[in-house]
């Protein structure tokens, strides 16, 4: 693991802990997931399995209230409370906003198989609690951009990101490449919207916009580098809290050994336990 011991104001930091000057990195098996949740630099940012980086960037945004003008946060508007990696495939963030009166987790998991499985899942869970003494309405969005490689013959990235199929449907989001790779993306909250689109606009909507709003726009889009957003619109009562279950999987379809479906690993509890953008190509 490469993580720094720098101190982070407000953090509590453990033995193993990520900084707001490093990026965390998950091992497991065949896979190494590294981010960093504060910068979202996409040179911190990759998911490889059996050594190819399958994955551009996995972000959130926050809103709340009603003002036409306020624009999305990241986790970096937000204040850090605490940040920490128990496990060499797991880390946990907590995050505040609205004077403590907001709380953000994000807890993350990474699994991997054996060395030329092609195949890794990962899972986020996202939880939102009101601390206050009011009802709050809020916004959540996840943005999620992969870049797809064939694990056999894999061509260079600004080649084989620009001929992907992605899609929603069933509560499912769909991204694949000719070749056979395959990610999907489920969660276990019906969205408000699902859209898709080609790199870079969305990112740049939930960036730049006041107050950014998606529409569904489920795709199929093909032989593009596409991209993909979900948006929750919730409210918080005193003393409540929510949490939204991602389960992210990549795998080759050629290979012979049968995947859990990502909705079943949501349904059935199988799974233990998102960057301003340079393009890497």
């Amino acid at each position: 693991m490469a993580l720094g011991l720098a101190t982070v104001t407000g953090a509590v930091l453990a033995p193993d802990v990520a900084t707001a000057n490093d990026f965390i990195e998950l091992r497991n098996g065949n896979s190494i997931y590294r981010t960093n949740i504060f910068t979202f630099s996409a040179d911190q940012a990759s998911w490889s399995v059996d050594g190819l980086d399958q994955q551009f960037t996995d972000q959130y945004f926050f809103n709340f209230g009603t003002s036409p003008t306020q624009r999305a946060l990241e986790l970096r508007d937000l204040s850090l409370l605490s940040l920490v990696q128990p496990a060499e495939n797991r880390f946990r963030a907590e995050f505040s906003t609205l004077g403590g009166s907001l709380n953000f987790s994000l807890d993350s998991s990474l699994t991997g198989f054996a060395t030329g499985s092609r195949r890794s899942y990962r899972e986020d869970i996202v939880t939102i609690s009101n601390t206050g003494s009011s009802a709050v309405d809020f916004t959540l969005f996840s943005y999620i951009d992969f870049d797809l490689l064939n694990f056999e013959n894999p061509l260079p990235l600004r080649l084989d990101a620009q001929n992907d199929t992605t899609f929603y449907a069933n509560n499912l989001l769909t991204q694949t490449d000719p070749t056979g790779t395959k990610a999907t993306v489920a969660v276990d909250q019906l969205p408000t919207a699902v859209q898709v689109a080609e790199y870079p606009f969305l990112i740049s909507q939930l960036k730049n916009e006041m107050r950014p709003q998606l529409v569904n726009v489920p795709g199929p889009l093909t032989n593009r580098d596409g991209a993909a957003a979900f948006q929750f619109d919730r409210g918080l009562q005193p003393g409540r809290s929510i949490s939204f279950r991602f389960v992210k999987q990549i795998e080759q379809t050629s290979v012979s050994e049968p995947v859990p479906e990502p909705a079943t690993l949501v349904a059935l509890g199988v799974v233990g336990g998102g960057l301003m953008l340079l393009r890497r190509r």
